[in-house]
């Protein structure tokens, strides 16, 4: 048997390997997207949070911080006192108590 030599050893260690034609992959289906509820917007359907709306306000870095300090003195959620403060706002306004604590 020859011995090889090391040029040729390393050389067809490199050489590009002989491979078949790359057999297609189909992607797998999308996930279904979650049902939307009316109005067209993502809602929680279950839970706590069921059929119910996020609202947003910007205040200012005072009112925040003595908005925080009224929640610890009184041993409340910022969610309990916003929704005693949309109560109080409706029925000054002569409309029905609607948001649950």
């Amino acid at each position: 048997m020859a011995k090889r030599s090391l040029a040729a050893a390393v050389g067809a260690a490199t050489a590009a390997p002989t491979t078949t034609a790359p057999v297609p992959v189909s992607a797998p289906a999308p996930a279904p997207m979650p049902a939307k509820a009316a109005g067209g917007n993502n809602r929680h359907t279950t839970g706590p949070r069921a059929g119910k709306r996020q609202l947003t306000v910007h205040v200012d870095a005072t009112a925040f911080e003595q908005f925080r300090i009224l929640g610890v003195k009184v041993n409340r959620s910022n969610q309990s006192l916003l929704s005693e403060a949309i109560n109080d706002l409706f029925v000054k306004n002569g409309m029905p108590r609607l948001v649950s604590e």
